[in-house]
């Protein structure tokens, strides 16, 4: 969503100063169509849409089909982009959004003609206070596992302030030169009832995680392998779509496995390592605790975010 809003801004403040450069200023018109979670079309939803082009944004709000039809006279480059419900605070759904391209000129306009987008809008059911955070943090020591806290939001003693181990993170590195080096990445729970897993995110949307996280089928242990090889060039340095997701920690069970006890989260950008070559390896990541016990929902209210005393960098801002 941040990509989406930088997007639009951006088209606004820079088709000025290329205007001249583009002799591809050709008609263009997309339809917007907004749908619920449940597939129904949602009438009265606010959007703003965006060419590229010297000509300004388009509001308005869908019809009672849920569409919203968006043309320009002169875009260039072929791109556009929309907002659904900015203003989300004031209404009950959270914003929604993306981006189209469009594929050639073709007799002196934009082809495909009118493609319709769906947008899907999702509302705004039960935020809750939790645990947020975005991490970036040197891994203590290599080729060890390293506790981490996620409610005190630090490395477990001696490496910080934590307590609790929740997760822990584990890096082996073979490194040769700058060119050629391996790193192994891995997350261990080693409550056997605790763990991780993936899940599907929505897209374009501000909420893209489930509303409840799933009460089985969490695994114990996630890894993966990144570097760079001579001929190959760089693998798996950016998050992969699998580290998205939900996870259970602190979880009490009775003699017969029945769960009694536990507490849920999301992580909602994956796994990301720096420094490959420094001392110390960096890992970025964001995560959401909920703090009631065996409640599984994963919905964030911003404004009540458990950690009061974060850095700018550390906040986060989204449900």
């Amino acid at each position: 969503m941040r990509t989406l809003l930088v997007f639009i801004v951006l088209m606004g403040v820079c088709v000025v100063a290329i205007a001249k450069k583009a002799p591809d200023a050709s008609p263009a018109r997309f339809t917007a169509k907004v749908i619920d979670e449940d597939g129904k079309p949602l009438e009265g939803m606010s959007i703003v849409a965006q060419f590229y082009s010297e000509e300004p944004r388009q509001k308005g709000c869908t019809d009672s089909n849920g569409f919203f039809v968006a043309e320009c006279k002169k875009a260039m480059l072929g791109e556009a982009g929309y907002s659904v419900n900015h203003n989300h605070r004031k209404s009950d759904y959270y914003e929604s959004g993306g981006q189209y391209n469009f594929e050639k000129i073709v007799d002196g306009r934009w082809e495909p003609w009118s493609p319709v987008v769906t947008a899907v809008v999702r509302r705004i059911v039960n935020p809750i206070s939790m645990y947020a955070k975005q991490v970036e943090t040197m891994i203590p020591v290599t080729n060890s596992l390293c506790g981490y806290d996620l409610m005190v939001g630090d490395w477990v003693a001696p490496n910080g302030a934590g307590k609790i181990s929740d997760m822990l993170f584990r890096v082996e590195r073979t490194i040769v030169n700058i060119d050629d080096y391996n790193v192994d990445f891995k997350i261990v729970f080693t409550n056997r009832y605790d763990g991780f897993q993936s899940v599907l995110p929505f897209q374009k949307v501000t909420f893209t995680s489930p509303r409840f996280a799933p009460t089985n089928n969490y695994r114990a242990e996630y890894g993966r392998k990144m570097g760079r090889k001579p001929g190959r060039g760089s693998f798996n340095t950016d998050p992969l779509p699998e580290e998205y997701g939900v996870y259970r920690v602190r979880t009490v069970a009775d003699d017969t496995g029945r769960i009694k006890s536990a507490y849920y989260g999301k992580i909602t950008s994956g796994f990301r390592l720096a420094g490959y070559g420094a001392e110390k390896v960096t890992l970025i990541f964001t995560y959401y605790l909920n703090p009631t016990p065996n409640d599984r929902n994963l919905e964030f209210d911003p404004s009540n975010n458990l950690f009061k005393d974060l850095k700018d960098s550390e906040r986060v801002s989204e449900p």
